[in-house]
């Protein structure tokens, strides 16, 4: 397994060859350092940025999202241009800005609807199972 040691504020040049080692292989590491300034982490989520989308940038954004140092600025716009693992774990934060919070709210609804609607019933699964009108059991 290869280890991406990702450091505290890497190039252009750096982040796109960590997003090739993160498509080519099927088991990677990733090391961030314990604590990034504000400065440092809304450099590296610009660069996650300019790369949407792609696999590797929502990850490090994930990782971002989680930090308790990351600015509320950055978290607003992680959750709108993040995929679904941002959203939740800026959802899964202790605090949050009250206009996050609502957005996060409105964001589990919306996923849980989404659950719902697309599980089966019982009856519904049956239905599906049984032969058709007309077709050889």
């Amino acid at each position: 397994m290869e280890t991406i040691n990702f450091p505290r504020y890497p190039s252009d040049f750096e982040f796109r060859r960590f997003t090739r080692i993160w498509a080519k292989q099927t088991s990677v590491g990733v090391s961030f350092p314990k604590t990034l300034t504000q400065a440092e982490i809304q450099h590296v989520a610009s660069l996650c940025f300019l790369n949407l989308p792609n696999e590797f940038s929502f990850f490090v954004l994930t990782n971002l999202a989680e930090r308790k140092e990351t600015p509320e600025a950055v978290l607003e716009e992680i959750f709108e241009r993040g995929d679904t693992a941002c959203r939740v774990a800026i959802c899964l934060r202790e605090y949050l800005h009250p206009n996050l919070q609502k957005r996060s709210s409105e964001f589990a609804a919306a996923e849980a609807r989404a659950k719902l609607l697309a599980k089966k019933t019982p009856a519904e699964e049956n239905a599906a199972d049984a032969p058709s009108a007309g077709t050889p059991p």
